[in-house]
């Protein structure tokens, strides 16, 4: 699936996890992502292959914000998927 890899940090020290954001807005509709992560966890960094190359941990999550890149708990953009 085409979209942005982004590494974001996990409650209770459970280190990053990782999602891949699909963008589906039109200039006809409100702002419209689609987010599906990934089952990645931990301290580790992992490659744009390896995180490609994972298994999801849960259906596709429509939101209607994107996510927050500056600043105090940013999401890191990791890569694109092609």
């Amino acid at each position: 699936m085409i979209g942005k890899v982004y590494k974001f940090k996990l409650d209770f020290d459970f280190g990053f996890g990782y999602c891949n954001i699909v963008d589906f807005t039109t200039a006809d509709t409100l702002c419209t992502l689609v987010v599906r992560v990934y089952n990645l966890s931990g301290n580790d960094n992992y490659t744009i292959t390896q995180i490609k190359n994972a298994e999801y941990l849960l259906q596709p999550i429509r939101i209607y914000n994107r996510p927050n890149t500056r600043g105090k708990g940013a999401w890191k953009f990791v890569g694109d998927i092609y």
